[in-house]
């Protein structure tokens, strides 16, 4: 199964393994994070099968979830804790 995002962003085999909505601090209103666990993920020229990502949707006030500015997340981002392997499935869970 694709799907892409207005910014041109694809998720690949299994979409929403888990979900959260919470305020990742671009405004006042809700975001919504979408793990993608079975996401092929390539950096660095180096790809990764079942690697991972977390698909980050962010709220506008009075007008709910943009798809305008769609960020990915993987283990390959700066700031986030992990090693970038293979079967990672990252964003398999989602929590506070």
């Amino acid at each position: 199964m694709r799907v892409a995002w207005g910014s041109g962003l694809a998720c690949v085999a299994l979409v929403a393994a888990s979900l959260a909505a919470c305020n990742l601090g671009r405004g006042a209103a809700a975001d919504l994070a979408i793990g993608v666990p079975l996401e092929d993920f390539t950096a660095a020229g180096v790809t990764r099968s079942n690697a991972g990502v977390v698909d980050v949707l962010y709220g506008v006030a009075g007008a709910g979830l943009s798809t305008t500015g769609v960020q990915d997340w993987s283990q390959a981002s700066a700031g986030i804790a992990g090693g970038f392997e293979t079967n990672d499935q990252f964003g398999s869970v989602l929590g506070r």
